[in-house]
């Protein structure tokens, strides 16, 4: 079973997700208020 890695950086999220061709999911509830 693989596990999900969360970011921080949205952008670094991108670059890493662009050239695998796998979607990003955006947890706006944990950002900071």
């Amino acid at each position: 079973m693989s596990s999900i890695t969360w970011l921080k950086d949205v952008d670094a999220a991108f670059k890493q997700a662009k050239p695998q061709n796998k979607p990003v999911l955006l947890d706006f509830s944990a950002a900071p208020a």
